[in-house]
């Protein structure tokens, strides 16, 4: 899908030895602070990135967990007995039916509850991976969507998701158009749900479910652990465009330690994917009571060589594409080498570095050595260790990623013109050729 697609959205969606043996959520990534409860758990524990403190909501602006959550529970005592038949399903059927479940507007973003927990809803039969139809009393259905447990389609696509935490199972359209008005259903209106096939989307579901820990030596060396490296491809500039995770954020133990190797490769500027000025001093607070050397990139930030620009994933919409072009401005004001982050460095980071490689005309193969990188850094998956799930990868994120870029590129993938492409794309959010001219400049020989 295209920037210029966004508002025409349809509802249609051996690991190496020194890395431990993982089991990835990677949803991201667009909230504020996560809940204080989350934040408390120890820095050495197996996280999953589903857990983490900025995971994605069914929509196109975004929302902290502990927002989602309080809407959902919020809804249970207005679901509850909505409907005598909720919780008649056919759990002696072959096929896990859900009949005449009540529904619920998910009033943040749109969403449709229904009135079953996840855990009930998998006792009947159901089961993360499989393949969903739900059909509404209106006569609105989705077919062959994907069942979940977080936010692992396309931009766009349908799911029905049992996000951990979540007290409903909830259907939505993934940084799409809120489905209550698109179904045009109503608080009267129940909902159907069957399996149409069990399993189709396993390989999905068990790639993006997987965990990684947070214990320096299970990983080869610093620059691993940190996710830290420097983009190539095309005419970009030699270790001048770096990328990792967050020099702030310390949840997952590593801020310590991209400090350092920013440090080391002389960052001069940092673009910080991530956080608002506010969300700045709140971990930069935490950091100091838990005594985390952020002295480098207060110093940086102190002379104003820092630029927070609180995105989500929302990449095609123009909202991100404004936020992002004054983000980049500021970044052309600046001498490299530049430093690029959010959370994980994985994402949200990626889709800004492929923007940037594809401006400096690096080719599709380029671009998708990069991008991949980050997920044999953190879960061991790679084309030989993993295919299926490199496969899985490709097809979700970065094809979605690059699509964005020059649009169908994921079709043809060498002949497509990604430095049209990239131009095109921050020209729609406000930056003028001249501008455009002037990011190059900065970032490429």
């Amino acid at each position: 899908m295209t920037f210029s697609q966004a508002n025409n959205l349809v509802t249609s969606p051996s690991r190496s030895p020194q890395k431990p043996s993982y089991s990835v959520n990677s949803v991201r990534v667009t909230s504020k602070r996560r809940p204080q409860c989350q934040r408390n758990r120890p820095a050495s524990a197996r996280v999953s990135v589903r857990s983490s403190r900025r995971a994605r909501c069914s929509s196109r602006r975004s929302a902290s967990p502990a927002a989602c959550l309080r809407a959902a529970q919020g809804s249970r005592q207005r679901l509850s007995k909505a409907h005598p038949k909720a919780q008649q399903a056919s759990s002696q059927q072959s096929t896990p039916t859900l009949t005449d479940v009540a529904i619920l507007r998910d009033e943040d973003f749109g969403g449709i509850y229904f009135d079953i927990t996840i855990e009930d809803f998998n006792k009947l039969g159901f089961a993360f991976g499989d393949s969903l139809d739900v059909t509404f009393s209106n006569g609105y259905e989705l077919k062959g969507i994907p069942y979940y447990n977080g936010y692992y389609t396309k931009l766009n696509e349908p799911l029905v998701v049992g996000y951990p935490g979540y007290p409903h199972v909830k259907v939505g359209i993934n940084f799409g158009d809120p489905l209550w008005e698109v179904a045009g259903v109503t608080k009267k209106d129940t909902a159907t749900i069957t399996v149409a096939e069990p399993g189709k989307f396993l390989v999905n579901q068990q790639t993006f479910d997987m965990t990684y820990t947070n214990e320096r030596s299970d990983y080869s060396s610093d620059e691993v652990f940190a996710n830290f490296r420097a983009s190539k491809g095309g005419k970009l500039k030699d270790n001048w465009i770096y990328r990792s995770a967050s020099p702030i954020e310390n949840d997952y133990n590593r801020a310590s330690t991209v400090s350092a190797l920013a440090s080391k490769a002389k960052i001069n500027f940092i673009l910080d994917l991530a956080d608002s000025e506010k969300d700045i001093d709140e971990v930069l607070e935490d950091d100091k009571q838990e005594g985390v050397d952020t002295s480098f990139f207060t110093s940086l930030r102190d002379k104003g060589d820092v630029a927070p620009a609180d995105l989500g994933a929302a990449y095609p919409t123009e909202d991100y594409r404004t936020s992002l072009v004054t983000a980049l401005n500021k970044m052309a004001e600046h001498d490299g080498p530049y430093l690029v982050h959010c959370t994980e460095g994985k994402d949200r980071t990626g889709f800004v570095c492929l923007l940037l490689e594809s401006l400096s005309g690096a080719s599709y193969d380029e671009m998708l050595e990069d991008y991949m990188l980050s997920y044999d850094n953190y879960f061991g998956i790679n084309k030989e260790a993993d295919p299926k799930g490199y496969e899985a990868i490709i097809d979700l994120r970065f094809n979605d990623m690059i699509n964005c870029i020059a649009e169908n590129a994921s079709d043809n993938p060498n002949s497509a013109d990604y430095v049209e492409g990239a131009r095109t794309y921050l020209r729609s959010g406000g930056m003028t050729d001249e501008q455009i001219d002037a990011l190059l400049a900065k970032i490429s020989n």
